[in-house]
C-alpha cells in the first residue's frame, strides 16, 4: 500500500527527527527495483521525447518517486530531460546491474550529439530537481558505476575540461546573476595516455554562451575509478567566500575520500539577495560532441550508471554526519515492506524500539530486542524510532502491507 505523504505525516516526521535531536525537514531514498518503471514523460495525454519520468517505488526503502519527491512541496519537480534530439542519440533506461544482473539500475548514455542549437553539438542527458525554493542547504548521496570505456578518453590528443556528472543552478543560466557548480570529468594533460580524474568549478555568466570560472578545483591524488561501484556524497551551503562550502566525498570498496571541500562562493557575488538553489541535477551525463564522435569512431560506449539515489534538506543532518556517510548505513529494517513482523540489523547494541504512526503517535515500544511483531497494525506507512546503548538513535521509514 503506498500513497501520498500527508501533511500530518510529514509533520510526524519533523516531530521524530526533532526528538532525536535532528530537525529533519525532508528525506527521501530509492533505488530503482523492483516496483520502479522509467516512462515516456506524458504531455497533454502524449508521450513527450524530450522527457521521461520514473515511477513507482523501491521496495528496499519504500519511498515513492511521485508522492513523495515530484509532489512534495519541500523539493522541486523531478524529470529526466533529453532536450534536443530523441531517445535514439540520448537515452536513459533500466537496465540489469553490470555487476549484479539480479539489481536493476538506470542508465545514462550518450549516442551522439543530441543538442544541436547555437552551432556547437552537444550531448546532454539528465535528471534534475527544477522549481526549488530556498533551497539553501541540503545533502544528497548516489551509487555511480561509470563504464569502463571512458578511459578510452585517455587517447584523447588534448585537454578535457568539462564531462559532467552533476551540475547545480544558483540562478539559472538566464536569470539574473546566474551561478552554477559542476561535478565532472576532467583530462588536465594534453598527452595521450594520461590519467583522467574528478573536477569541479564554480561559475558565472557575463557573456551569452561564455561561462568564467570564480573558482575551480582538480584531484589530481585520485584517478578516476571506472567498472566499479562507487558512492559520492555531496553537501552544499549557500554563503559567500567565507559562508558558502561545496564539499564532495567518495566511497569505494576500500575507503571514503574527499574529493573537494571548498570554502568559496556558492552563488554569484554580485547577487545582492541569493535565495538558495533553484535546481540541480544529482545525476547527469553532459559533454561536447566532438568526444561523443571520437567515442563512437571507437566503438566505444559513453554511460554512466545510477543507483540508491538519497536527499536530505537538513542543516543539523548535515553538519553533524557529513564526515561519515558510511555511519547512515549502519542501521537497516527488514523486510521492508513488512507482513507480521520485522527485525533491526545495526552494528551497534539496540536499547529501545518505537514504532509510531502516521500522526506521531508511539503505539508499539519495545526494550533490548531487534525484532517487533506487528502482525495487528492496519497497512500503511510508520516510522520506526531506534534507540541505541550508546545513547545514539536512528528514525527509519517502514511500510505495512
Amino acid at each position: 500500500m503506498v500513497k501520498s505523504i500527508s501533511s500530518a505525516l510529514l509533520i510526524s516526521c519533523t516531530m521524530l527527527s526533532i526528538e532525536n535531536g535532528i530537525a529533519q525537514s525532508f528525506h527521501f531514498k530509492s533505488g530503482f527495483e523492483p516496483n520502479t518503471h522509467l516512462i515516456q514523460y506524458q504531455l497533454n495525454g502524449n508521450p513527450n521525447l524530450n522527457y521521461a519520468d520514473i515511477y513507482g517505488f523501491d521496495t528496499t526503502s519504500a519511498y515513492h518517486w511521485v508522492s513523495d519527491l515530484d509532489d512534495n512541496s519541500s523539493v522541486g519537480n523531478f524529470r529526466i530531460y533529453y532536450e534536443e534530439g530523441d531517445t535514439l542519440k540520448a537515452n536513459a533506461r533500466l537496465v540489469p546491474d553490470p555487476l549484479n544482473p539480479t539489481n536493476t539500475v538506470l542508465r545514462f548514455k550518450l549516442d551522439s550529439a543530441n543538442v544541436t542549437s547555437g552551432g556547437n553539438p552537444k550531448g546532454r542527458i539528465q535528471a534534475a530537481l527544477n522549481n526549488n525554493t530556498n533551497l539553501s542547504a541540503f545533502r544528497f548521496r548516489v551509487k555511480l558505476f561509470i563504464h569502463p570505456d571512458i578511459e578510452t578518453l585517455q587517447l584523447y590528443n588534448d585537454s578535457i575540461t568539462w564531462l559532467t556528472l552533476m551540475e547545480f543552478w544558483n540562478n539559472e543560466a538566464n536569470a539574473s546573476y546566474p551561478f552554477r557548480i559542476t561535478l565532472n570529468i576532467q583530462k588536465p594533460d594534453t598527452a595521450v595516455g594520461s590519467d583522467l580524474f574528478f573536477g569541479a568549478h564554480g561559475q558565472t555568466r557575463v557573456t551569452t554562451g561564455v561561462w568564467d570560472d570564480l573558482w575551480k578545483e582538480i584531484n589530481t591524488s585520485y584517478i578516476l575509478p571506472t567498472g566499479e561501484w562507487i558512492t559520492i556524497e555531496t553537501l552544499f551551503f549557500e554563503g559567500d567566500s567565507t559562508a558558502g562550502r561545496y564539499k564532495v566525498m567518495l566511497t569505494d570498496s576500500a575507503s571514503t575520500t574527499t574529493l573537494f571541500d571548498v570554502h568559496n562562493y556558492t552563488h554569484h557575488p554580485s547577487d545582492p539577495s541569493p535565495d538558495g538553489v533553484t535546481s540541480f541535477n544529482p545525476m547527469k551525463l553532459y559533454t561536447s560532441g566532438a568526444l561523443i564522435n571520437g567515442m563512437s569512431q571507437a566503438n566505444a560506449e559513453l554511460a554512466v550508471f545510477w543507483d540508491d539515489f538519497e536527499i536530505w534538506l537538513d542543516t543539523n543532518v548535515l553538519s553533524i554526519r557529513s564526515d561519515h556517510p558510511q555511519d547512515l548505513e549502519k542501521t537497516v529494517l527488514f523486510p521492508n515492506p513488512f507482513y507480521d513482523d520485522f527485525t533491526i540489523s545495526s552494528d551497534h547494541v539496540v536499547e529501545k524500539i518505537k514504532v509510531f504512526n502516521s500522526t506521531g503517535e508511539a503505539i508499539r515500544i519495545i526494550d533490548k530486542k531487534q525484532s517487533m511483531t506487528v502482525s495487528d497494525l492496519q497497512p500503511g506507512f510508520y516510522f520506526v524510532a531506534v534507540q541505541f546503548k550508546n545513547g545514539t538513535s536512528h528514525v527509519l521509514r517502514a511500510v505495512k502491507l
